[in-house]
């Protein structure tokens, strides 16, 4: 949905809610969710890690990390957040983190990292 056809549903949703009565707080939780998006929306995909050693080699390959709380609009409660993967280069796992960063449509970001050599428990 383009933006200016969800800003129009937004004011829409707004004037019925507010002859209906509806609170505030749940009113403003509604459009912010019509207007960002999906609040559940899953971390960009990182690359099997096993595969990528096993392809290119442990020191070719990069391992990314990201930890955060993500915002469900509705309820105004934070969830848990937390995605990894490995990338043949630096800039690539880069990349996937601040997609990653972005997934959260306003939540917290509390951990970030890019770094060799992979852990053992991607490994697995």
């Amino acid at each position: 949905m383009r933006f200016g056809h969800k800003l129009a549903f937004a004011v829409a949703f707004l004037a019925t809610s507010l002859t209906a009565g509806t609170p505030d707080a749940q009113v403003r939780n509604i459009i912010e969710y019509i207007l960002t998006g999906d609040p559940y929306e899953k971390p960009p995909p990182a690359g099997n890690c096993r595969a990528l050693i096993d392809r290119h080699g442990a020191d070719a390959v990069w391992h990314g990390e990201f930890a955060g709380k993500q915002r469900d609009p509705v309820s105004d409660h934070y969830r848990s957040y937390f995605a990894s993967g490995c990338f043949l280069s630096e800039r690539a796992c880069r990349i996937w983190q601040s997609r990653s960063m972005t997934a959260l449509t306003g939540g917290l970001s509390i951990a970030t990292r890019c770094h060799r050599p992979v852990p053992n428990w991607e490994l697995r």
